[in-house]
């Protein structure tokens, strides 16, 4: 659209003045970032040259003149954030002639799905601004696709200006020049989500600018002058009118981590904003209840019982089994069960299995405390060796008079690290023995589930509710029989439409399980786990692995204990189940069965980073590779996103071009405010289709081993005297 030369200049001013504004003011106090209707840190519609606290995490729902954005916001480090953004436009088709509503014009509200990235350059100092540079939708369907550079700058603790300069939607008012020719984008004639990197800086662009006051630390308020025209919605489709380049609104912070906002959006809508801010860090309830440790229970010294330090004690028959006993009676209130223990009367090992603590350090920890409460005086070296699946994972060797020494000193937790050491399960200690009536064993849970399929253009959010039966029986160390039994109550999966696909549809008819599917077998196998070799660890499971496939699926993990590194290979050969997910297989024209395979590398990047890249074959029969990258909070918060690129073309992938997405996972730890090992989550994915499909798997090795390795328990050392 073209713009008559005041408002070209009136631009091209903004842009300026207060580039140079933020520039001379003196550095202050920063007050604290907000977030706009993009769900990103930024002033009203306009974003800003600031960046949230490290790790992050923000939802956003934002609504004004019939369009609404529901965003997730995550500052993966202090300078990079990432967002993932579902957005609908209201009355999509309203100026579109009833004859021309095809294709993406057949819509009523139109639905987009975006990625954005942002990157802190430069912090404000003396005399320089805070300066971000951002994309956004640099992954998707291009209609909300921008770049900017904006920056930031205090002019007193609680006033703060913002100016800066964007391509793009956010070059299209008040436009002043540009780099080149910004390619167009016609979403009749892509898949979407492909990165448009031949956008980026090119075309027209135009200045913006803002400033925010926080009169109090609960509430701001937002003045600013945005450079998006909405040509597309306002101009072409009408959703709503444009009549004034400049946005105010008014936020609150009505409790720790939720705000609320009040805007008036060019000169003729009113919006509504809401966040809800969370800090992985922090703990959601008032505090962790748990009951006081086993105090640690000092020896008498040598020289006034001699006889107290005698190993003779080992001789007596029923020795082991009574120490066994009497620590089992201290670890059963912090859910720690004891597989096996052993001494020759200066080192004690001792086997067991942690079923409470989230945080792994903190179940070795009090299992030293009971064997320092316990055994006799004799015993000096604790050997704690963590087992899952009948699996020994590491030993952890702590000296006791470290323990006696160190219980109550000025950094603790550091010193005692510091005289532990960590390493590979070796060999049972002479005379080491097994629990008796630790194998067989049983549990079970019963517990509700929801099945959730979103973002389908006539219905953004599916789920599906019912409850879920688990049982697990543990045949012996290593060997498992597993199984899950779901009774579905309600739910509207079964509405979905078949999709187009050109591969094997290997997920994309998925909803016909919800369909068929009433009482369903979930999943029910048996699984094998060992260790063949020093640093090597082996999975076999056969049976009903997931709703979808059955079959049998082989794994070999390499990981040394004190390694970041770990590599892994799997092979599945898998066939497709009957969609009423009861005990058969589906036959004749739908029948489906594939052999996949991976090669894995993984790797802690330190600074709670883990990187993970598989290469193999798909469930659809393409080749490629997937990158994964997750952050894990000290409490078990963990964030991740992935991507894979298959040698299925776009055409092939259909929507989205290939599969992405992200996934978090919640400790209920931090929800409940007691210990738990369980967890909850949610894989989000802007699109569910065939290429880079894999079979789920329950219990893959890395998972299962690298929590008790040195590197973890590091990372959750401070929880080791708790």
């Amino acid at each position: 659209m073209a713009l008559p030369k005041f408002a070209r200049r009136r631009g091209l001013l903004a842009g300026a003045s207060c580039v140079a504004l933020v520039a001379t003011a003196p550095v202050l106090s920063e007050t604290r970032p907000t977030f706009n209707f993009y769900g990103a840190t930024g002033l009203i519609d306009m974003p800003s040259g600031e960046a949230q606290p490290d790790g992050i995490f923000n939802t956003s729902v934002t609504s004004f003149g019939g369009i609404t954005r529901t965003t997730l916001t995550f500052q993966i480090t202090p300078r990079l954030s990432a967002s993932f953004r579902y957005q609908g436009i209201g009355d999509w088709n309203a100026a579109i002639p009833e004859e021309n509503r095809t294709g993406v014009n057949r819509f009523d509200t139109y639905y987009d799905r975006s990625f954005d990235l942002r990157f802190r350059a430069f912090d404000e100092g003396r005399y320089m601004p805070s300066v971000t540079i951002g994309l956004q939708d640099f992954v998707g369907t291009g209609i909300q696709s921008a770049e900017y550079v904006a920056a930031t700058r205090h002019l007193t603790p609680s006033l703060k200006v913002t100016a800066g300069v964007g391509w793009g939607r956010l070059g299209s008012y008040g436009s002043f020049g540009g780099f080149g020719t910004r390619p167009s984008y016609n979403p009749e004639e892509s898949e979407g989500g492909e990165v448009n990197a031949d956008q980026w800086f090119r075309g027209d662009m135009a200045g913006f600018a803002g400033v925010e006051w926080q009169p109090t630390d609960k509430l701001s308020l937002k003045m600013e002058y945005s450079s998006d025209d909405y040509e597309e919605e306002a101009e072409d489709r009408q959703v709503f009118e444009r009549s004034s380049p400049f946005n105010f609104g008014a936020e609150y912070e009505v409790s720790h981590g939720v705000q609320v906002g009040a805007y008036y959006m060019y000169g003729s809508e009113l919006g509504l904003g809401l966040h809800f801010v969370l800090n992985p860090r922090e703990r959601t309830t008032t505090g962790l209840v748990d009951r006081a440790p086993t105090p640690i229970r000092p020896r008498p010294s040598l020289a006034s019982d001699p006889d107290a330090w005698s190993p003779e004690w080992v001789t007596q028959a029923d020795a082991t089994s009574l120490l066994r006993k009497n620590m089992q009676k201290q670890l059963d209130k912090d859910g720690v069960l004891i597989e096996a223990f052993g001494s020759d009367g200066r080192t004690a090992q001792i086997r067991i299995r942690n079923v409470r603590y989230d945080a792994e350090a903190q179940a070795v920890g009090r299992t030293a405390r009971a064997m320092a409460y316990s055994l006799p005086a004799s015993v000096e070296t604790f050997e704690i060796v963590p087992v899952v699946n009948g699996v020994p994972l590491s030993t952890v060797t702590v000296r006791r008079s470290d323990l006696e020494r160190l219980e109550f000193s000025a950094d603790a937790a550091g010193r005692i690290r510091q005289r532990v050491t960590v390493g590979e399960a070796g060999p049972p200690i002479a005379g080491l023995s097994f629990d008796p009536k630790r194998y067989p064993s049983f549990n079970w849970s019963l517990a509700p589930f929801i099945r959730t399929s979103l973002f389908d253009p006539e219905e953004p959010v599916r789920a599906d509710f019912g409850l879920r039966l688990r049982g697990q029986y543990e045949v012996a160390p290593g060997f498992l029989l597993s199984g899950s039994v779901s009774q579905k109550l309600a739910g509207n999966i079964d509405g979905q439409d078949r999709s187009e696909s050109g591969l094997p549809r290997v997920r994309t008819d998925n909803y016909l399980y919800s369909q068929e599917g009433k009482t369903m077998i979930d999943s029910l196998t048996g699984a094998w786990y060992a260790r063949p070799a020093e640093n090597l660890y082996s999975r076999v499971t056969i049976g009903y692995l997931e709703r979808m496939y059955g079959g049998a699926s082989g794994e070999l993990l390499w990981k040394p204990v004190n390694s970041r590194l770990a590599l892994g290979a799997e092979v599945n050969y898998v066939k497709k189940r009957e969609f009423d997910q009861g005990f058969g297989f589906l036959s004749g024209d739908e029948a489906y069965d594939i052999v996949t395979g991976h090669a894995s590398v993984y790797y802690d990047l330190g600074n709670q980073f883990i990187g993970q890249v598989d290469v193999g074959r798909y469930l659809a029969g393409d080749y490629g590779a997937t990158l994964s990258l997750d952050r894990e909070f000290e409490n078990g918060w963990k964030v991740g996103a992935f991507a894979t690129l298959t040698d299925a073309s776009a055409e092939e992938f259909g929507e989205g071009s290939f599969d992405k997405g992200i996934r978090v996972n919640i400790p209920l730890t931090v929800l409940l405010g007691q210990p738990t090992r369980e967890t909850t989550g949610a894989t989000i994915r802007p699109v569910s289709r065939d290429g880079g499909s894999r079979v789920n798997v329950e219990g893959r090795l890395y998972e299962t081993v690298r929590h008790y390795h040195a590197q973890e328990l590091d990372d959750q050392w401070g929880r080791f005297w708790k």
